[in-house]
Order: structure tokens, then C-alpha cells, then sequence
């Protein structure tokens, strides 16, 4: 799961910069290797993503590289990953480590594609409150302004005098949660979209994260804060899309002869339940 949803905001941020190169057959033509690769501190390498440029050049078809002879180096040993199909190969040999230093190598296509990166500490997340109170409201939902007492934000908060990149997700750990205004569960019967079950933020250099316990809530039951800390190879993805200026040349990389990216990432989690007056 947590590899997954990472891989899905990689693969629509790369789609969008390689669809905003302005020379870009110059690179999608020439069919490079478009690397998506994470390693969590404390977890096995349990997917990394490799496929074709070309794939993300508008004709609607996803190609992605199988049977490669991919190696993981941990600073002192190489380890061959597995490949488990459609472009995704893995390791259940490997636990990453924080404070060291991992490097990924393959060949393909004629090119020996390479791609290096850190795995940061995880800095200790605080948070505020870690329990909240709401009363459940019932009804249709046609409420005016100052109709109901917002209760504080909640802050997580953590050092950042490294000045990294930090993002954070809220996700709803309950099976089945009740939500706190009953129209929006008979909406969501109806087949509205209205449903939040996680939010997260953007990646920023931060040291803090506000949650609006009023309209970011909606549901009781107990919640997960994780708080990822990123490299910059993640964050320049990031600072790219944000550019005043897309006509690039090619988009922002840590692979050598190939695209895409290598990154390590640490967590925190922190937890807050909302219960029901």
C-alpha cells in the first residue's frame, strides 16, 4: 500500500513533465528506461517499477520492461531482485537501513542504467491532541457559517533544521467508520464522490502540519499520521510541476541513461482517535 500510492503520484507527475517537454520526441522516441523505485527505512524492497519512456507519450499503451537482471548494492554486497511481473521486481532478502546508501544497476537496451540515493533518519513526529471530540450531526447537510463549535487544529509537528522536504498523510484506520455529518453517508449511497477516507499534503520544507479538525475530519474512529521524510531527487518532481516555466529540455532525474527515480524515504507515525460526545 504504501509503495503503491507513491508509485501512482510518481507515474502521473512524470506523464505530466515528459508531456510538457518541449523537444520531447528527442526523448520519448528514443525509448529510455523510466525508473520508479522507493526504499522505505525498516522495510524489504517490495516493488520497484521499470518501463518504457514512450509509454507516457499519449498513445494510451503502458509498456513495462520485465525479465531484467536487476541488482541492488547496499554499500557492501550486490543482491539480484525478483521480478514478480507487469515492470515490478522485488527483494525479501533486503531490509533497508537509514543513514545508508543504496545503488540500483541494470542493463538494457544497449545502456547500463544506474541510480544511487540515501536513506534519510526518521525524525520523531509530536502531535497535538491525540483525542478529539465531536458531536455527530444529523440532517441534510444545510448548515450556515458558525452553526456548530469548530474544535482546534490538530498540529504535528517534528525538527526539521536540516531544511528537507516532509509530506504527511492522514488515513481513517476503521474497517467501517461512522461519519460525523450523517448526510454525507447518505450521499455517498446515492453515489456521490464526496468521500475522503485520506488526505495528504504536498511536499514541502516544513517542520509542522496543521489538520482542520472540522472540515478534514469527517469520520470518527481512530486515525494514522505518517510523516515522510523525502531526498531531493523526490522533491524536485515536485518543484518542476510547481515551475512558472514547463518548456524543459527534460525532466528533473537521478538516473544515469534512464529517467524516473531512486529515492529513499523514512516515517513517523503518530495517532489520534476522534470519538463521539
Amino acid at each position: 500500500m504504501k509503495s503503491f500510492k507513491l508509485h501512482l503520484i510518481f507515474v502521473v507527475l512524470i506523464a505530466f513533465l515528459l508531456s510538457c517537454v518541449k523537444e520531447k520526441q528527442a526523448y520519448l522516441d528514443s525509448t529510455s528506461a523510466v525508473v520508479s523505485g522507493y526504499l522505505y527505512a525498516g522495510h524489504r524492497i517490495d516493488s520497484i517499477l521499470i518501463s518504457e519512456s514512450n509509454s507516457y507519450s499519449g498513445d494510451g499503451v503502458f509498456r513495462t520492461i520485465d525479465d531484467l537482471e536487476v541488482l541492488i548494492n547496499d554499500g557492501g554486497q550486490d543482491y539480484r531482485l525478483d521480478f514478480i511481473g507487469n515492470g515490478y521486481y522485488q527483494s525479501k532478502q533486503i531490509e533497508v537501513i537509514s543513514d545508508k546508501e543504496y545503488s540500483i544497476s541494470f542493463r538494457w537496451n544497449g545502456a547500463d542504467i544506474k541510480a544511487s540515493t540515501h536513506i534519510p533518519l526518521a525524525n520523531h513526529a509530536q502531535i497535538s491532541d491525540s483525542i478529539i471530540y465531536r458531536e455527530q450531526i444529523t440532517g441534510n447537510g444545510g448548515f450556515g457559517p458558525g452553526s456548530f463549535e469548530r474544535p482546534d487544529p490538530i498540529e504535528v509537528s517534528w525538527d526539521n533544521t536540516d531544511g528537507d522536504y516532509y509530506f504527511v498523510l492522514v488515513e481513517n484506520m476503521e474497517d467501517s467508520a461512522e461519519y460525523i455529518f450523517t448526510f454525507l453517508e447518505e450521499l455517498i449511497e446515492q453515489g456521490d464522490s464526496i468521500r475522503r477516507p485520506s488526505f495528504r499534503s504536498r511536499p514541502e520544507i516544513v517542520d509542522f502540519y496543521g489538520i482542520d479538525s472540522f472540515n478534514d475530519i469527517q469520520q470518527f474512529g481512530r486515525y494514522r499520521v505518517v510523516v515522510y521524510r523525502l531526498n531531493s531527487e523526490y522533491a524536485a518532481l515536485y518543484e518542476q510541476l510547481g515551475s512558472s516555466s514547463i518548456s524543459i529540455s527534460s525532466p528533473p532525474t537521478n538516473v544515469d541513461n534512464g529517467l524516473g527515480i531512486f529515492t529513499g524515504i523514512s516515517t513517523d507515525t503518530v495517532y489520534f482517535e476522534v470519538k463521539k460526545i
